[in-house]
This record gives structure tokens, C-alpha cells and sequence, in this order.
């Protein structure tokens, strides 16, 4: 059978989608029809969505590339049945687990379930940190949260040692702050490593993918997500004319956010990831990281 080798693990709002896109573009990599497959689920006893033969078919174009790449940002956190169906399904993958700053990708978070409409009866980040706040105190499961588990994704220490103690080097952590300055020096460190031509890469295209549009009208936002919804259900087989639909909504909605945290809930947020940015550094310089970004540095040198 024809499964992926290589997976782009998460995390969310991290440039999982560019990264899929940049690496796509090797003629030793193969990229699955569809980006985020979400065939291992923590939801599943086993960890799947269904029979392997499901997973197959989103490779069943792959010639003689060395690699079969997904990414899927939700496996990163969904827990030891994930990690374990991986493991038991694809043997030894190689996989890419992109970080960033916590506070950071959960603005991210906020302004993209904005965008979509999700959020209706929260007018602002302050309250859309509180709101996680109370469902991660209410439903302490990751998996239980939908569009208010923002909060929970961004604590690292939670997740990054469990991949890394049953992946060890076929595990690969890279961050979003080098993905956005450097691009392609990312994608050739990546080769490098998974022993394919790294100089082709110099020839990609680097173009920001999947970025958040900010809506002038949250309600047009959440009408637009409905109809969104059904176009996709109805027009299944028709990507030009959704796209059509698509541009025509962003000419009439697409806008700017004027809104940024405030320093209150920064430090409010500084506190809460504090412990777990402290485990991340730890787990990463223990599997072998070389260097870390300044908001991890930063824990490594407060605590010392």
C-alpha cells in the first residue's frame, strides 16, 4: 500500500500549511490530495478515522518520490492514540512539528475563528482568552474543546516530550519564527535531513499560505461559514466556481483588525504558558536541539 512517510504533525496556526506547500514542491516528495487528512483521531479507540484503505487513497498518484507527505496540525495534541497509531500504521515516518510562540499563535487562533464566525458573543481577545480559560477549567480534555481550545493547544510541555521519546530522530522540530524569516533555509535544512536534494529548493516558490482574512462584518463572516458549508457539500466537484464564491465574498467582507492584546492579558498569558514554555526548552535541548528561539531562551535563561 501507498502510505505517507512523512508527516507535518502541527501545531496549529504555525505555517503548517506554507510548509506543506513548500515541501510539496520536491520531486522526491509526493503530497497527499488533500493537506490535513485527520485520519488519526485521539476520538477513535484505535486512533483512526477508518480502515488504512481510507488513508491510501489520498497517495494513490504516488510514483517512485521518496517520500508521502500530509499535514494534519491537530495530531500533535490529540495524545498517546494518535502517537500510537502512527507508530502502528506507518512504522517509522519521519515527522515535522513546527512551533510558535504560544501568545502569539493564540492571537492567531482568535483572529482566524473570528474570520470564520465562530465566536459569536465574544467581542474580544480578553474575552476570548477567558472564555478558553473557563472550557479548558470545565472540560479539561483537549478533544472536547472545539473552538475555544486555542488556549490548551499553545502548552507544549504537554505533548512535545511524548513525541520526541517515541520518535526520537525521526522526529524533527523546527520553528515558525525561522519558517516566516527563512523559508527556504528551513525547507533545505529539511532535505538535508530526510537525505533528498536540498539545492532544488532555491527554486520554490515561498508565498504565505492559508493567512487569516480579517472580516469587516463578523456576522456577514458567519453567514459566509454556513454557506461556505453548503457550497462545499453541493459543489463538491466544482473548485472554480467555489472559488468564485470566495472571492466575491472577500471583495465585499475582507478587511483589517484594528484590536491587539493588551499588556494585562499578555502578562496574564506570560503566567500561564511560564511552566509549560520551561518543559518545552527542556524536552527539546534533551532531543538534541541545537538552538532555540528567543521565547524559549528566555524561560531557559530565567530559570538558571
Amino acid at each position: 500500500m501507498s502510505l505517507p512517510d512523512l508527516l507535518v504533525i502541527g501545531v496549529p496556526k504555525a505555517g503548517s500549511s506554507s510548509l506543506f506547500t513548500y515541501l510539496a514542491q520536491h520531486p522526491d516528495i509526493c503530497a497527499s490530495t488533500k493537506k490535513e487528512t485527520g485520519f488519526f483521531t485521539g476520538l477513535s479507540p484505535d486512533g483512526r478515522s477508518g480502515p488504512v484503505t481510507d488513508y491510501e487513497r489520498f497517495f494513490d498518484h504516488r510514483g517512485t518520490e521518496r517520500f508521502a507527505l500530509e499535514a494534519t496540525p491537530s495530531y500533535c495534541y490529540q495524545g498517546p492514540r494518535v502517537r500510537g497509531a502512527i507508530r502502528e500504521t506507518l512504522g517509522a515516518p519521519r515527522l515535522v512539528l513546527v512551533l510558535r510562540e504560544p501568545i502569539e499563535r493564540l492571537w492567531s487562533a482568535y483572529t482566524f475563528q473570528r474570520s470564520l464566525g465562530h465566536l459569536s458573543g465574544i467581542d474580544s481577545f480578553d474575552a476570548y482568552v477567558t472564555a478558553c480559560e473557563q472550557e479548558r477549567l470545565a472540560h479539561p480534555s483537549i478533544l472536547d474543546q472545539g473552538f475555544l481550545k486555542g488556549l490548551s493547544i499553545g502548552v507544549y510541555g504537554d505533548f512535545v516530550q511524548p513525541w520526541a521519546e517515541m520518535f526520537g530522530p525521526d522526529l524533527r522540530v523546527v520553528f515558525f519564527d525561522d519558517l516566516r524569516s527563512d523559508p527556504a533555509g528551513v525547507v533545505r535544512d529539511l532535505c538535508t535531513w530526510l537525505g533528498i536534494d536540498p539545492d532544488v529548493a532555491g527554486g520554490f516558490s515561498y508565498s504565505a499560505h492559508n493567512p487569516t482574512l480579517h472580516p469587516r462584518s463578523v456576522a456577514a463572516a458567519r453567514a459566509a461559514a454556513v454557506a461556505r458549508d453548503l457550497s462545499h457539500r453541493l459543489l463538491r466537484r466544482a473548485p472554480a466556481m467555489r472559488r468564485r464564491f470566495r472571492d466575491a465574498y472577500l471583495r465585499m467582507n475582507a478587511g483589517s483588525i484594528e484590536e491587539r492584546p493588551t499588556a494585562e492579558v499578555r502578562d496574564r498569558l506570560a503566567r500561564f504558558y511560564d511552566a509549560s514554555n520551561r518543559a518545552t526548552a527542556e524536552s527539546l535541548l534533551q532531543h538534541g536541539a541545537e538552538r532555540l528561539p528567543a521565547w524559549l531562551n528566555d524561560t531557559v535563561a530565567s530559570a538558571s
